[in-house]
């Protein structure tokens, strides 16, 4: 019993560290879309037992960087993609290094077409027919690159490191354990 809370306190203070550098990269991030906001939505979603908590996470972050970045009209559009998946993250499959990077994928490809269906939506900037519709979706091209690369790389990242660290917080190995004594 001991030897899990030792293990669930490291995962909590990985996933607030998640939550911070989350928070400060939306916010002061020089490239557009470039965040690790759905490999840390994907993380928490996928390796903890409370359906919420990759939606709390990932409501958090959201909304923390909103209060920095300021609050628009499409905020709907942006949250949606990231809260589903964070609830759809509880498939991924954890012996499997595709399978993040699959979620990864989809989830660029699911924030793309939602947030900018918000722009064409709820913005004047395009007109409201199906080639106004076009129009903001091949604008968004470019923006699609750091979108795919930043999840790519960041949940490549970051479950890598939570592998490791979940790897070696053991009993006998837990860096806590041995500075502590126990």
């Amino acid at each position: 019993m001991k030897n899990d809370y030792i293990q669930n306190s490291h995962k909590i203070y990985l996933v607030l560290g998640l939550v911070a550098f989350a928070i400060l990269f939306r916010c002061f991030s020089i490239w557009p879309n470039l965040s690790p906001l759905l490999a840390g939505s994907l993380l928490v979603g996928s390796r903890f037992k409370s359906f919420g908590l990759g939606v709390w996470t990932t409501l958090s972050i959201l909304l923390i960087s909103d209060l920095y970045l300021g609050f628009h009209e499409t905020m709907p559009y942006v949250y949606a993609p990231f809260l589903l998946m964070a609830v759809l993250a509880k498939y991924i499959r954890r012996d499997s290094v595709v399978s993040p990077m699959s979620f990864a994928t989809g989830g660029s490809v699911l924030f793309f077409v939602i947030s900018n269906f918000g722009v064409w939506f709820s913005t004047p900037l395009y007109s409201k027919t199906f080639d106004g519709l076009i129009e903001c979706y091949v604008s968004a091209i470019p923006f699609y690159r750091w979108t795919l690369l930043g999840d790519l790389v960041f949940t490549a990242a970051i479950f890598s490191i939570f592998n490791f660290v979940e790897s070696k917080c053991t009993l006998s190995e837990c860096p806590a354990l041995k500075r502590t004594g126990k």
